[in-house]
């Protein structure tokens, strides 16, 4: 008769009573020592075959004898029915812990329901980042854009505009014209302003003698749909352009109803340049001499400035340009960061402070102060009564403009100190200016054909 199969536990020594441990298998399989370890799983014994109660680790072979033992760190405890192996073992049956095809589509089931509820959660949050990627982006761009306007002193258009930007950025051309996710930016232009028969434009010294209205430029962008299916860059119908412009944020304008896109996936990025340029107004009020001015140093001696025209000379240049003032030989005088809207004035040979409320074409000034001019540049006369002095005489004229200014200014408000009915004639400041400025007043002694006090001894 067959004897009975070996058991693979023939050879072995006792395992303690109590506790968790790995098998250390000897010469012929069975156990020589038991090490206490962190449980994986549990399994009790049959009867009969397994030393003590423990936990073991050990691969069978084809007839359920050990072959290999194997030291491990247990992670968790399975119970093994009675009559039962681990599967793999003599005995078979399914793994000890494992799952039936109802608990597994049961789990399935768990995660797809979640999957249903966060998966559209998340899709939102990328799109959202995506979306904040691109609204930095096209602030990027803008700025890049102006700046670099700025620096050249020029505009590119629709097929230069994005070579401009990825200058200033250093970055190439493809990271301007589409976004992360690959989708084409349209770049457009205001076709009713000034830009539509500017561009590309570069500044020179005669400037822009109109204002650059409507200085216009947008840079449409989406983080879902193709814009191009709908719009492509260049200078669209107006009404396009003031549609787009209009369009509030997270809608879609209705001249864009061919896109399929959502209107919470629309950028749009609007630039205008009109801010950008200042009025320069120059005038030459010198009879004699014509003055000079030059824009970002060009000419370098300075372009000659026509001679007291109605308006002067008017243009618009672009911020951040330097004027230079040139006397009438080129000599420069001064230089000027154009920062806002300014005026000079040549005069006498040299440039002066800029004007106030407006031009003025009234000679009246100038006549005055030309006469003045020359009254303080004639020779003085050493035989004047009381050493009167030309310059005697001109600040009594000004103490009385002075005092002129002061009661015009007062009027009709007039302080009366005391005085009453219609007439002024005892008010301090009425009597400084008639004993100044009436006949035979101040003035008279020094006007006076035969005793004023220029006049010789």
């Amino acid at each position: 008769m067959t004897s009975p199969t070996k058991s693979p536990w023939a050879n072995k020594i006792p395992a303690p009573e109590r506790g968790v441990y790995a098998a250390s298998p000897d010469d012929v399989g069975g156990v020589s020592e038991w090490l206490p370890v962190s449980p994986v799983r549990t399994v009790k014994r049959p009867k009969g075959r397994a030393p003590g109660h423990g936990v073991y680790a050990a691969s069978p072979d084809d007839v359920g004898r050990v072959s290999e033992w194997l030291a491990v760190s247990p992670v968790r405890t399975v119970k093994r029915p009675k009559g039962r192996a681990p599967g793999g073992w003599a005995g078979g049956g399914r793994a000890a812990g494992g799952f039936s095809l109802i608990e597994m589509l049961g789990v399935l089931a768990i995660i797809a329901l979640l999957a249903a509820m966060l998966i559209p959660t998340l899709i939102k949050r990328i799109d959202r980042a995506a979306w904040t990627r691109e609204v930095s982006d096209l602030n990027e761009t803008s700025n890049a854009l102006t700046l670099q306007i700025l620096r050249n002193k020029s505009i590119p258009n629709e097929t230069t505009w994005a070579t401009a930007v990825a200058d200033w950025l250093s970055v190439p051309v493809s990271k301007i014209t589409t976004t992360p996710r690959q989708l084409d930016r349209v770049f457009l232009i205001d076709p009713s302003g000034w830009l539509n028969t500017a561009l590309p434009f570069t500044q020179t010294t005669n400037g822009i003698t109109a204002p650059p209205t409507s200085s216009r430029m947008m840079v449409l962008s989406t983080i879902a749909r193709p814009l191009t299916s709908a719009i492509t860059s260049g200078k669209p119908a107006a009404a396009t352009f003031n549609d787009i412009w209009d369009a509030a944020q997270g809608t879609k304008p209705s001249t864009l109803a061919t896109w399929p896109g959502k209107g919470e996936d629309l950028l749009i990025q609007r630039v205008n340049l009109e801010p950008l340029f200042h009025r320069v107004i120059l005038l030459n009020h010198d009879p004699h001499f014509v003055g000079r001015f030059s824009i970002d140093g060009n000419p370098a001696n300075g372009m000659p400035l026509q001679t007291n025209s109605v308006g002067g000379f008017s243009r618009y240049y672009l911020d951040g340009s330097i004027i230079g003032l040139h006397d009438t030989n080129g000599v420069v005088q001064t230089r000027y960061l154009l920062k806002r809207d300014i005026s000079f004035v040549f005069d006498y040979g040299n440039w002066r402070g800029q004007l106030i409320g407006g031009l003025d074409n009234s000679n009246t000034g100038d006549a005055f102060a030309e006469e003045a001019a020359q009254f303080l540049a004639a020779q003085w006369n050493p035989q004047s009564h009381q050493g009167a002095s030309q310059f005697s005489v001109l600040v009594s004229m000004y103490t009385f403009m002075f005092d002129y200014i002061l009661w015009s200014t007062e009027c009709p408000h007039f302080f009366r100190h005391g005085n009453t009915g219609s007439s002024l004639s005892s008010t301090p400041e009425y009597e400084i200016i008639d004993a100044v400025g009436a006949d035979n007043g101040f003035l008279d002694q020094y006007s006076d054909d035969t005793t004023g006090l220029l006049k010789p001894k």
